[in-house]
């Protein structure tokens, strides 16, 4: 699990879901674009979404402790925010981690 930290907010969320979202922050930020994406976030031991705007923003992301915790649709937000950075990259699925 990690924490990404998106214009000051910090949100629980996979390894696959915050490495989607940097890479879809730079080819947003290379391409001077933004977009909106939602992502699935543990918050108070709770599963939930949030959105956020990526483009231009400052994102980070950091180990956080491991939990048991499943993020349910983690595996799918990931894969289609990085379909979002391959199409705006122009990229191919192999070209793109």
């Amino acid at each position: 699990m990690r924490d990404l930290v998106v214009a000051g907010g910090r949100f629980h969320t996979t390894n696959d879901v915050a490495d989607a979202v940097l890479l879809y922050e730079h080819a947003l930020r290379d391409a001077g674009t933004s977009d909106v994406v939602t992502i699935p976030i543990a918050a108070g031991g709770r599963l939930r979404s949030c959105s956020v705007v990526l483009g231009g923003t400052d994102v980070a992301s950091e180990d956080s402790p491991p939990d048991a915790d499943v993020l349910t649709g983690a595996s799918e937000a990931a894969a289609r925010i990085k379909d979002l950075a391959r199409r705006l990259l122009g990229a191919s699925a192999e070209e793109v981690p």
